[in-house]
C-alpha cells in the first residue's frame, strides 16, 4: 500500500507547515492546523524507535477510516462532513496519490463491513497518550460539521474516549472547544453588524487561539472567563493528579496543559484590558 506521507518527510516539518499554512486561513483552518500540529508534532520521538513509514501509515490510515465511519454513523454522509474531512487532508498537505489514498480510507470506513473496535484497540496500544485528545478533536471537527453531535456519532466517539481513558468532563471540554470555534466561523460568515465585524477584525490570531484553548467564545463574560480558568487550573493541578495515582507522564502532560491555560488566560485578559 502506498504511504500517505513520504517516509523521508519529517513530522515536525509537516506540523509546522500545516500550522503556518492555516494561520491565515480563517478560524476553521486555524483550528485544524493547530490540532494537527498538536496531534503529530511529538510523534517524532516515538518514530525513532519504530519504522517511520509504519507509524505514519498506522495512525493516519486509522484517522480517515474512523472519520468515514463517523460521518456515516447517522445513515448518510453530508457535503459538510466531506468538506470538513477535506480540510483535514489539506491541513496534512495530502495531495495527489496520497490524497486519493485518504479518500479511499474514508470510503472504507463508511462500509458496513468496517469494524471500529479492533481499529480503536490498535490505536490504544500504539497512539501516544499525548496525541489522543488531538486525535479525538480532529474527529469532532467532522462530527460537528453538519450540526450537533447526535447519539450515533457520540457512540463512535465514546468508543475512542473510553479506550483512551478521557474523562466525561474532559470530553465535554473538547466538544466545547470545537463548538466555540464553529460558533466563531458562523458569526464571521453570517454577521452583518458593524460592531461584531469590528470586534472580530481586531482580534488577533493569538487571541483567537487563546479562546479556543479555554473552550470559550469571545462573548463570554469576565465572570465565566475567570470561572473556567480556575476550573481548568484545578483540573491540571499536579499535586491533585499525583494524589489520584496519575502516572508521571500524565502529571507532566497536565503541567504542559496548565501552562497553556495560564498563557491563554493572560492573553485574553490583556486583550480585554486594551479593548476597554
Amino acid at each position: 500500500m502506498k504511504q500517505l506521507i513520504d517516509r523521508n518527510q519529517t513530522w515536525a516539518g509537516k506540523a509546522v507547515g500545516a500550522a503556518l499554512g492555516f494561520m491565515f486561513g480563517g478560524p476553521f483552518g486555524l483550528v485544524v492546523g493547530a490540532i494537527t500540529g498538536h496531534l503529530f508534532d511529538r510523534v517524532a520521538a516515538k518514530a525513532k524507535a519504530a519504522p517511520r513509514g509504519d507509524l505514519q501509515q498506522e495512525h493516519i490510515s486509522a484517522l480517515f477510516r474512523i472519520m468515514g465511519h463517523l460521518a456515516k454513523a447517522d445513515g448518510r454522509v453530508s457535503e459538510d462532513e466531506i468538506s470538513a474531512a477535506g480540510k483535514v487532508m489539506n491541513g496534512l498537505n495530502l495531495t495527489g496519490d496520497r490524497r486519493q489514498m485518504a479518500v479511499r480510507l474514508f470510503s472504507e470506513g463508511k462500509l458496513n463491513s468496517y469494524r471500529l473496535v479492533p481499529e480503536v484497540q490498535r490505536l490504544e496500544r500504539s497512539l501516544p497518550e499525548a496525541q489522543q485528545e488531538g486525535f479525538v478533536e480532529l474527529l469532532l471537527q467532522v462530527a460537528y460539521a453538519d450540526g450537533g453531535l447526535n447519539k450515533d456519532k457520540k457512540a463512535v466517539i465514546k468508543t475512542l474516549t473510553s479506550a483512551f481513558g478521557i474523562a466525561p468532563l474532559r470530553f465535554i471540554w473538547l466538544c466545547n472547544r470545537v463548538k466555540s470555534e464553529r460558533g466563531w466561523q458562523g458569526r464571521e460568515r453570517k454577521s452583518s453588524g458593524p460592531e461584531m465585524g469590528a470586534t472580530t477584525s481586531k482580534m488577533s490570531t493569538e487571541v483567537r487561539r487563546a479562546y479556543v484553548t479555554l473552550g470559550l467564545t469571545p462573548d463570554v463574560s469576565d465572570v465565566e472567563l475567570k470561572r473556567t480558568f480556575r476550573r481548568l487550573m484545578s483540573e491540571y493541578h499536579p499535586d491533585k493528579l499525583s494524589a489520584s495515582g496519575a502516572s508521571d507522564a500524565q502529571v507532566n502532560r497536565a503541567k504542559e496543559k496548565a501552562q497553556e491555560v495560564q498563557m491563554a488566560y493572560s492573553v485574553i485578559k490583556k486583550h480585554r484590558k486594551g479593548a476597554r
